[in-house]
Protein backbone atom coordinates (compact mmCIF):
# COMPACT_ATOMS: atom_id res chain seq x y z
CA UNK A 1 0.00 0.00 0.00
CA UNK A 2 0.79 3.76 -0.55
CA UNK A 3 0.82 6.34 1.62
CA UNK A 4 1.52 9.91 0.94
CA UNK A 5 1.90 12.42 3.60
CA UNK A 6 1.97 16.19 3.05
CA UNK A 7 1.86 18.64 6.26
CA UNK A 8 1.52 22.60 6.72
CA UNK A 9 3.55 24.43 9.50
CA UNK A 10 4.12 27.38 10.97
CA UNK A 11 5.94 30.47 9.78
CA UNK A 12 8.94 30.51 11.45
CA UNK A 13 10.76 33.47 9.57
CA UNK A 14 9.96 36.51 7.76
CA UNK A 15 11.85 38.99 5.42
CA UNK A 16 13.33 42.05 6.62
CA UNK A 17 13.36 44.34 4.08
CA UNK A 18 14.74 47.70 5.47
CA UNK A 19 17.73 45.80 7.28
CA UNK A 20 18.14 43.91 3.42
CA UNK A 21 18.38 47.34 1.50
CA UNK A 22 20.59 47.85 4.25
CA UNK A 23 22.88 45.79 4.00
CA UNK A 24 22.74 45.50 0.08
CA UNK A 25 23.60 49.43 0.30
CA UNK A 26 26.82 48.75 2.49
CA UNK A 27 27.81 45.40 0.66
CA UNK A 28 27.03 46.31 -3.00
CA UNK A 29 25.59 42.94 -3.20
CA UNK A 30 21.99 42.51 -4.46
CA UNK A 31 21.75 38.72 -3.78
CA UNK A 32 21.55 39.14 0.18
CA UNK A 33 18.17 38.15 1.62
CA UNK A 34 17.75 38.90 5.33
CA UNK A 35 15.10 37.93 7.28
CA UNK A 36 13.74 37.81 11.21
CA UNK A 37 13.60 34.62 13.21
CA UNK A 38 9.75 34.35 14.82
CA UNK A 39 9.25 31.98 17.61
CA UNK A 40 12.75 31.32 18.49
CA UNK A 41 12.20 29.25 21.75
CA UNK A 42 10.82 26.03 20.89
CA UNK A 43 9.70 25.23 24.31
CA UNK A 44 6.25 27.30 23.58
CA UNK A 45 3.39 25.81 21.16
CA UNK A 46 4.56 27.00 18.13
CA UNK A 47 8.14 24.71 19.29
CA UNK A 48 5.80 21.97 19.63
CA UNK A 49 3.96 21.98 16.77
CA UNK A 50 6.43 22.18 14.66
CA UNK A 51 8.67 19.51 16.24
CA UNK A 52 6.16 17.01 16.76
CA UNK A 53 5.55 17.76 12.70
CA UNK A 54 8.68 17.13 12.39
CA UNK A 55 9.14 13.78 14.17
CA UNK A 56 6.01 12.62 12.24
CA UNK A 57 7.66 13.18 9.09
CA UNK A 58 10.61 10.85 10.54
CA UNK A 59 8.77 8.51 11.35
CA UNK A 60 6.85 8.15 7.92
CA UNK A 61 10.10 8.62 6.01
CA UNK A 62 11.75 5.68 8.55
CA UNK A 63 8.75 3.01 8.16
CA UNK A 64 8.65 3.55 3.96
CA UNK A 65 10.21 2.78 1.28
CA UNK A 66 10.33 6.38 -1.88
CA UNK A 67 8.18 5.32 -4.95
CA UNK A 68 7.33 8.09 -7.70
CA UNK A 69 7.89 11.55 -7.97
CA UNK A 70 4.00 12.65 -6.03
CA UNK A 71 6.13 12.23 -2.52
CA UNK A 72 4.04 8.83 -1.98
CA UNK A 73 5.94 5.93 0.10
CA UNK A 74 5.57 2.73 0.02
CA UNK A 75 4.77 0.90 3.44
CA UNK A 76 4.85 -2.85 3.94
CA UNK A 77 2.20 -5.14 4.71
CA UNK A 78 3.73 -6.23 8.05
CA UNK A 79 4.11 -2.76 9.07
CA UNK A 80 0.22 -1.62 8.48
CA UNK A 81 -0.94 -2.25 11.91
CA UNK A 82 1.56 -0.39 13.81
CA UNK A 83 2.60 2.49 11.08
CA UNK A 84 -1.05 3.49 11.17
CA UNK A 85 -1.38 3.20 15.10
CA UNK A 86 1.26 5.49 15.33
CA UNK A 87 0.56 7.92 12.73
CA UNK A 88 -2.77 8.55 14.00
CA UNK A 89 -1.01 8.88 17.57
CA UNK A 90 1.01 12.22 16.11
CA UNK A 91 -2.19 13.50 13.99
CA UNK A 92 -4.15 13.77 17.04
CA UNK A 93 -1.09 15.15 18.70
CA UNK A 94 -1.01 17.99 16.47
CA UNK A 95 -4.88 18.33 16.11
CA UNK A 96 -4.74 19.12 19.94
CA UNK A 97 -1.36 21.65 20.12
CA UNK A 98 -3.33 23.06 16.41
CA UNK A 99 -6.36 23.71 18.60
CA UNK A 100 -4.49 25.07 21.67
CA UNK A 101 -2.35 27.55 18.99
CA UNK A 102 -5.16 29.07 17.10
CA UNK A 103 -7.12 29.87 20.71
CA UNK A 104 -4.21 31.12 22.51
CA UNK A 105 -2.77 32.72 19.42
CA UNK A 106 -2.65 36.77 19.87
CA UNK A 107 -1.12 35.86 23.25
CA UNK A 108 1.57 33.94 21.55
CA UNK A 109 2.42 36.78 19.27
CA UNK A 110 2.35 39.11 22.34
CA UNK A 111 4.77 37.34 23.87
CA UNK A 112 7.10 36.08 20.92
CA UNK A 113 6.73 40.17 20.34
CA UNK A 114 8.23 41.03 23.85
CA UNK A 115 10.75 38.19 24.02
CA UNK A 116 12.26 39.63 20.45
CA UNK A 117 11.80 42.91 22.04
CA UNK A 118 14.41 42.25 24.84
CA UNK A 119 16.56 40.49 22.52
CA UNK A 120 17.07 43.67 20.29
CA UNK A 121 17.37 45.66 23.39
CA UNK A 122 20.36 43.58 24.86
CA UNK A 123 21.68 44.25 21.27
CA UNK A 124 21.52 47.67 21.41
CA UNK A 125 19.16 47.93 18.21
CA UNK A 126 15.47 49.53 18.07
CA UNK A 127 13.06 47.45 19.68
CA UNK A 128 10.98 47.17 16.02
CA UNK A 129 8.97 43.69 16.59
CA UNK A 130 5.54 43.90 15.51
CA UNK A 131 2.48 42.40 15.33
CA UNK A 132 2.62 43.44 11.41
CA UNK A 133 5.09 41.43 10.93
CA UNK A 134 2.96 37.54 12.11
CA UNK A 135 0.50 35.72 10.02
CA UNK A 136 -3.34 36.17 11.62
CA UNK A 137 -5.35 33.28 13.47
CA UNK A 138 -7.26 32.57 10.21
CA UNK A 139 -3.75 32.31 8.21
CA UNK A 140 -2.44 30.23 10.80
CA UNK A 141 -5.64 28.20 10.29
CA UNK A 142 -5.31 27.18 6.99
CA UNK A 143 -1.22 26.70 7.26
CA UNK A 144 -2.01 24.71 10.20
CA UNK A 145 -2.80 21.25 8.57
CA UNK A 146 -2.28 17.42 8.13
CA UNK A 147 -3.24 15.56 4.78
CA UNK A 148 -1.96 11.93 5.31
CA UNK A 149 -3.94 8.91 2.80
CA UNK A 150 -3.14 5.81 1.61
CA UNK A 151 -4.16 3.89 -1.60
CA UNK A 152 -3.75 0.71 -2.79
CA UNK A 153 -1.06 -0.61 -5.50
CA UNK A 154 -2.81 -1.95 -8.51
CA UNK A 155 -1.62 -5.49 -9.67
CA UNK A 156 -2.74 -6.66 -13.72
CA UNK A 157 -5.40 -8.09 -11.75
CA UNK A 158 -7.12 -5.02 -10.21
CA UNK A 159 -8.46 -3.92 -13.60
CA UNK A 160 -12.22 -4.33 -13.68
CA UNK A 161 -12.41 -3.87 -17.16
CA UNK A 162 -10.72 -6.60 -19.80
CA UNK A 163 -7.45 -4.59 -21.14
CA UNK A 164 -4.88 -5.17 -23.84
CA UNK A 165 -2.20 -7.71 -23.50
CA UNK A 166 0.13 -4.19 -24.43
CA UNK A 167 -1.59 -2.57 -21.53
CA UNK A 168 -0.99 -5.76 -19.47
CA UNK A 169 2.29 -5.24 -19.98
CA UNK A 170 2.56 -1.30 -18.97
CA UNK A 171 0.93 -2.22 -16.14
CA UNK A 172 2.71 -5.04 -14.67
CA UNK A 173 6.16 -3.29 -15.80
CA UNK A 174 5.11 -0.40 -13.56
CA UNK A 175 4.59 -2.38 -10.62
CA UNK A 176 7.93 -4.88 -11.15
CA UNK A 177 9.76 -0.91 -11.24
CA UNK A 178 7.94 0.25 -8.05
CA UNK A 179 9.47 -3.15 -6.19
CA UNK A 180 12.83 -2.66 -7.87
CA UNK A 181 12.72 0.90 -6.98
CA UNK A 182 11.78 -0.16 -3.20
CA UNK A 183 14.05 -2.85 -3.02
CA UNK A 184 17.22 -0.35 -4.28
CA UNK A 185 16.24 1.98 -1.48
CA UNK A 186 16.58 -0.68 1.92
CA UNK A 187 20.42 -0.70 -0.14
CA UNK A 188 20.45 2.69 0.63
CA UNK A 189 18.96 2.64 4.14
CA UNK A 190 22.03 0.49 4.87
CA UNK A 191 24.78 2.25 2.93
CA UNK A 192 23.95 5.46 4.71
CA UNK A 193 24.74 5.27 7.93
CA UNK A 194 27.30 2.72 7.41
CA UNK A 195 29.35 5.22 5.43
CA UNK A 196 28.52 8.40 8.44
CA UNK A 197 29.66 5.70 11.00
CA UNK A 198 32.86 5.19 8.32
CA UNK A 199 33.22 8.67 8.94
CA UNK A 200 33.13 8.95 12.52
CA UNK A 201 35.21 6.42 13.47
CA UNK A 202 38.06 7.89 11.36
CA UNK A 203 37.86 11.09 12.53
CA UNK A 204 37.98 10.24 16.09
CA UNK A 205 40.99 10.28 17.86
CA UNK A 206 40.18 10.20 21.15
CA UNK A 207 41.86 13.61 21.07
CA UNK A 208 40.74 16.62 24.27
CA UNK A 209 37.52 18.26 22.88
CA UNK A 210 36.37 15.32 20.38
CA UNK A 211 32.93 13.77 21.53
CA UNK A 212 31.99 9.81 21.35
CA UNK A 213 28.24 9.29 21.76
CA UNK A 214 27.02 5.92 22.07
CA UNK A 215 24.35 6.82 19.70
CA UNK A 216 27.06 6.07 17.01
CA UNK A 217 27.04 2.56 17.86
CA UNK A 218 23.39 2.26 18.55
CA UNK A 219 22.24 4.03 15.40
CA UNK A 220 24.76 1.13 13.47
CA UNK A 221 22.80 -1.98 15.59
CA UNK A 222 19.55 -1.12 14.77
CA UNK A 223 20.04 -1.41 11.16
CA UNK A 224 19.18 -4.79 10.97
CA UNK A 225 15.88 -4.69 12.33
CA UNK A 226 14.69 -1.22 10.84
CA UNK A 227 15.58 -2.46 7.15
CA UNK A 228 14.08 -5.95 7.82
CA UNK A 229 10.67 -4.41 8.79
CA UNK A 230 10.88 -2.63 4.98
CA UNK A 231 11.06 -6.49 3.44
CA UNK A 232 8.77 -5.95 0.01
CA UNK A 233 10.69 -8.68 -1.62
CA UNK A 234 13.15 -11.14 -0.05
CA UNK A 235 16.44 -10.74 -1.33
CA UNK A 236 18.93 -12.87 -0.35
CA UNK A 237 21.82 -10.35 -0.94
CA UNK A 238 19.76 -7.72 1.95
CA UNK A 239 19.85 -10.05 4.11
CA UNK A 240 23.36 -10.89 3.93
CA UNK A 241 24.51 -7.52 4.57
CA UNK A 242 22.36 -7.62 7.36
CA UNK A 243 23.79 -10.10 8.95
CA UNK A 244 27.44 -9.11 8.46
CA UNK A 245 26.48 -5.59 10.33
CA UNK A 246 24.76 -7.50 13.27
CA UNK A 247 27.98 -9.64 13.57
CA UNK A 248 30.36 -6.96 13.07
CA UNK A 249 28.39 -4.52 15.54
CA UNK A 250 27.28 -6.99 18.45
CA UNK A 251 30.36 -7.24 20.53
CA UNK A 252 30.14 -3.21 20.97
CA UNK A 253 26.27 -3.12 21.40
CA UNK A 254 26.52 -3.83 24.74
CA UNK A 255 28.75 -1.32 25.74
CA UNK A 256 29.82 1.20 23.13
CA UNK A 257 32.63 3.03 25.03
CA UNK A 258 34.84 -0.21 24.25
CA UNK A 259 34.88 1.13 20.80
CA UNK A 260 35.84 5.09 22.12
CA UNK A 261 38.50 3.75 24.61
CA UNK A 262 40.17 1.03 21.70
CA UNK A 263 41.57 3.08 18.88
CA UNK A 264 43.11 -1.05 17.62
CA UNK A 265 39.58 -2.01 17.65
CA UNK A 266 38.28 0.90 16.43
CA UNK A 267 40.17 0.95 13.02
CA UNK A 268 39.72 -2.94 12.57
CA UNK A 269 35.84 -2.47 12.56
CA UNK A 270 36.51 0.16 10.11
CA UNK A 271 38.25 -2.02 7.79
CA UNK A 272 35.87 -4.50 7.96
CA UNK A 273 32.77 -1.61 7.31
CA UNK A 274 34.41 -0.28 4.26
CA UNK A 275 34.96 -3.46 2.59
CA UNK A 276 31.02 -3.86 3.74
CA UNK A 277 30.33 -0.59 2.51
CA UNK A 278 32.38 -0.81 -0.87
CA UNK A 279 29.96 -4.01 -1.54
CA UNK A 280 26.61 -2.00 -1.10
CA UNK A 281 27.78 0.90 -3.13
CA UNK A 282 27.32 -1.79 -6.49
CA UNK A 283 23.65 -2.50 -5.41
CA UNK A 284 22.71 1.19 -4.57
CA UNK A 285 23.95 2.25 -8.12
Amino acid sequence: MKFKLSRGGTKRRIRDKDAEASVKQQFGDQGQIVSRELFKDRSNLVGQYQNKANEMYAYHVKCTLPFGDDASRVLPNASYFSYTQKMGDFISELSSLRNQILTTWDALVQADITSRNQALAVQGAAQSAAVSEYPTVAQMANTLYVAWFPEPISTVNDFRFQLSPDMLDVAQAQFDDMVAQCSAARFTRILTPISAFIEKLSAYKGDKGQRWYDSFVENIAAIPEEVAALNIVDDPAVDSFLQQIDTLIRPYAPNPSLLKDDSYARDELKKKLEVLESGLKGYCI
